[in-house]
């Protein structure tokens, strides 16, 4: 099983009055979670369109939370696949404790669970806010190939 890891950063700036003295990196945002989902019969991918129905979600004290950012993004430059998946929320979510497992379903079928273990830095390293300690598809540990993107590629069972 084949894992791409695309890192980019998003920092955001909020306000402050003359008075206030802005704290270095206290609002910077984790890399996105950029994934592929492939089909584990063909390894075909099995986002196919920018409108198709995707969803992830995370159960904190018996409520279901939708991640509301999940887009489905076309590719750049993929004769591999047309399609992925990405959010920043997911990844936020888990470099804060808030949750670190999560729950996708595509096309309302079966429901997959994707455990994020994200620990955002302090300080950049190499313009990289946060780092993936772990990532799992549905059990089974993803493993990270940094020179490649967009994403996790991660085989639907």
């Amino acid at each position: 099983m084949k894992l791409f890891v695309f890192m980019g950063f998003i920092s955001i700036l909020f306000g402050c009055s003359k008075t206030q003295r802005q704290v270095p990196n206290a609002n910077l945002m984790p890399a996105p979670f950029d994934f592929v989902l492939l089909d584990s019969v063909n390894n075909s991918p099995l986002i196919v369109s920018q409108t198709q129905s995707i969803k992830l979600w995370y159960i904190l004290n018996g409520q279901v939370n939708y991640i509301e950012d999940l887009r489905i993004k076309p590719s750049i430059n993929s004769a591999q696949y047309s399609y992925y998946a990405t959010t920043v929320f997911a990844p936020l979510n888990s470099s804060e404790n808030v949750s670190k497992t999560f729950y996708c379903q595509i096309d309302n079928g079966k429901i997959d669970t994707i455990f994020l273990d994200v620990k955002r830095l302090a300080e950049p390293v190499n313009r990289e806010y946060n780092v993936y300690n772990r990532v799992e598809f549905n059990g089974k540990i993803v493993s990270l190939d940094l020179n490649n993107q967009p994403a996790f590629w991660v085989l639907k069972r």
